[in-house]
């Protein structure tokens, strides 16, 4: 089963669909990377939260906008989460901290919320 999949620096154009998360072979997939592509735009999808083996995401430096969806909140093995480098606005709801190990969010993003010790940014 495919549990690793990165897209990293394709140039890939875009957004990324929700049909992406809602299928039965996406729920097994531990780390999904898709940064750097520069050219991924849209909003993140609330089907993120159905991916619930993810433990890992990163989406930094594309064009992504909008606010980041609370399903995330779903993901309970998320430890990594980096969406630096977008369009992002909102709040960073406080009950996404709680497993996560790594928060790479709010540069050249427009993030308000609380974020604690071990968060990385810039």
């Amino acid at each position: 089963l495919l549990q690793h999949w990165d897209v990293s620096s394709n140039q890939l154009t875009g957004t990324l669909s929700s049909a992406l998360f809602s299928s039965s072979s996406f729920k097994n997939i531990k780390s999904f990377q898709f940064n750097s592509n520069l050219n991924l735009f849209g909003t993140i999808p609330t089907e993120i939260g159905l991916a619930t083996s993810l433990e890992l995401i990163e989406g930094d430096n594309n064009e992504f906008r909008g606010t980041i969806p609370s399903e995330l909140g779903q993901l309970k093995e998320l430890k990594y989460l980096q969406f630096d480098h977008n369009r992002l606005y909102g709040s960073f709801p406080n009950q996404y901290l709680c497993n996560i190990s790594v928060i790479m969010i709010d540069c050249k993003n427009d993030i308000n919320g609380a974020f604690i010790h071990n968060c990385h940014c810039c």
